[in-house]
């Protein structure tokens, strides 16, 4: 009896362990699940549309304040390079923020998923985070450091959803994009003086 005891224990013991090694051997879940990328793209569209539209219309919002009380008026050349700044600089955020993603995905070692959503789910979020922009706010303290400041941590509230992100990783993500988003900045200046010489 005893002798069965031990076999049965024994047993016991190898399946416990042989389901601990199956546990360890599991991949960790996809940063991206996979989705249909069109809606975030329809989203992101929308918001840049939104954007585009405050520029050409000559948002206060979007004007510099000249003091605590007053922004001044936005001239129709100033609305056209502001639209046109806009335009340029989403899609450069839009990479940054997927090498933020991809670079997170590296140091956690955790497989990326779904490539077409990612990347409409990092547009869609560039431009609802730019929209923070347009909150009407008549200090200029506040407010420059709202519009610096600002779609960063909307970024990274939103990575939070829509990747299913832990805070701590967002807010990971969202300091490897502002870091990727300097590099092509740097990489865009060099390219501009190579091509100047």
């Amino acid at each position: 009896m005893t002798q069965g005891t031990h076999t049965s224990n024994t047993t016991d013991e190898d399946e416990d362990g042989a389901d601990d090694g199956d546990s360890e051997g599991l991949l960790p879940p996809p940063i991206s699940l996979e989705c249909d990328p069109k809606p975030w793209f329809v989203t992101a569209g929308a918001a840049t549309a939104v954007m585009c539209i405050a520029w050409i219309a000559g948002a206060r919002a979007l004007a510099p304040l000249a003091d605590a009380a007053a922004a001044i008026e936005l001239g129709f050349g100033e609305r056209l390079a502001g639209m046109a700044r806009t335009l340029v600089f989403l899609p450069l955020a839009t990479a940054g923020l997927l090498f933020g993603v991809l670079a997170l995905a590296f140091v956690r070692q955790r497989p990326i998923g779904d490539i077409p959503g990612l990347v409409g789910k990092c547009a869609a979020i560039t431009a609802l985070a730019m929209l923070v922009r347009l909150a009407p706010i008549d200090t200029r303290f506040v407010k420059a450091t709202l519009d610096f400041a600002g779609p960063a941590v909307v970024a990274a509230v939103l990575l939070v959803p829509l990747l299913r992100l832990r805070p701590r990783d967002a807010v990971t993500a969202t300091g490897f994009a502002l870091l990727g988003l300097v590099l092509l900045t740097l990489f865009a200046f060099v390219i501009v003086w190579a091509t100047a010489l």
